[in-house]
């Protein structure tokens, strides 16, 4: 990663460590790269026809999810979900500072270039260098426009008034305190927001269907590479109210409904198949698509 340091990315291993995670120390060690910034290299070669070997395992209870953070119950209540909940997340355990468990790992994350200028993407770029994309793709997928930026950054802000205001011993974080601000002062805050937003998007994976997205301490320091030579792995198939690989109450209550259901269904079956009778024609164009993804492992880890 081009802008964590080798001190942050070895603080990042030794709270993996701490965390009841495994960093395979033997195989792997973390230096500076010729292309730039620091990297995670092979201390030996790795034959990839052979069994692959487990280079990084972290318990999902220690990944950086909205459903992990401390304000999980809070997020949950606003039904925020998705990149959005998990920025919001992040700044607020950002806030915490040392408070949050997360703290030598969020360190790491920067998201101002050496200059201590702000990384901002191409949608907040001045109006000249925005040129340099007209026409290209980039343009044409409306990758310049900034409105979704902006409406993010109001249902962020709207989140964390609503919260203080509920209860003030929750904070505000600075980056979405605008109440009574001027322009300025606003603009510099949201520009902040949106860089970390465009951080953690270039870091975030999808873990599963309780999680969503979220931040995985130690897998980001693997670098892009157009022949990817690692592999993350994760079970997808958990329960989506609290995130549970085998069976839960959760999963019975859902069962017990489709079984009502079912039974509800019967009863009425006679009614519906006379109706099917008259709508023959409609019937003909209508089509069922099935779509599904069977993902099985005995570790509710995420494996790299």
């Amino acid at each position: 990663m081009s802008n964590t340091t080798l001190e942050n990315a070895n603080n990042v291993v030794s709270w993996i460590k701490s965390n009841h995670g495994y960093w395979n120390s033997d195989v792997l060690e973390i230096k500076e790269s010729k292309v730039g910034g620091i990297g995670v290299f092979a201390k030996k070669d790795l034959d990839p026809t052979l069994t692959p070997e487990l280079l990084l395992r972290l318990p999902k209870e220690s990944i950086l999810s909205a459903e992990k953070s401390s304000i999980a119950n809070l997020i949950l209540e606003e039904e925020i979900e998705g990149a959005l909940a998990l920025i919001i997340a992040f700044i607020y355990e950002k806030h915490y500072g040392n408070d949050s468990p997360w703290f030598e790992y969020i360190d790491t994350i920067h998201y101002k270039d050496s200059k201590g200028d702000l990384i901002l993407p191409p949608s907040l770029w001045t109006k000249k260098e925005k040129l340099l994309f007209k026409g290209s793709e980039f343009e044409i997928m409306g990758a310049l426009d900034d409105e979704e930026n902006k409406s993010a950054y109001e249902n962020a802000c709207t989140f964390a008034l609503n919260q203080h205001e509920i209860s003030s011993a929750i904070p505000i974080p600075w980056e979405l305190d605008i109440e009574g601000k001027d322009d300025d002062e606003v603009l510099i805050k949201y520009k902040n927001f949106i860089a970390i937003s465009h951080a953690i998007a270039s870091r975030d994976f999808e873990i599963d269907a309780f999680h969503q997205v979220a931040l995985v301490p130690g897998a980001d320091l693997f670098n892009h590479t157009i022949k990817p030579t690692v592999r993350f792995e994760s079970v997808f198939d958990v329960c989506g109210m609290c995130g549970s690989s085998a069976p839960c109450d959760h999963m019975q209550e859902s069962d017990e409904e489709q079984d009502d259901s079912g039974s509800e269904d019967g009863e009425n079956s006679g009614d519906e198949e006379m109706a099917e009778e008259d709508d023959d024609e409609q019937e003909a164009d209508e089509h069922d698509e099935n779509v599904s993804d069977d993902n099985e492992s005995d570790e509710d880890n995420y494996d790299g």
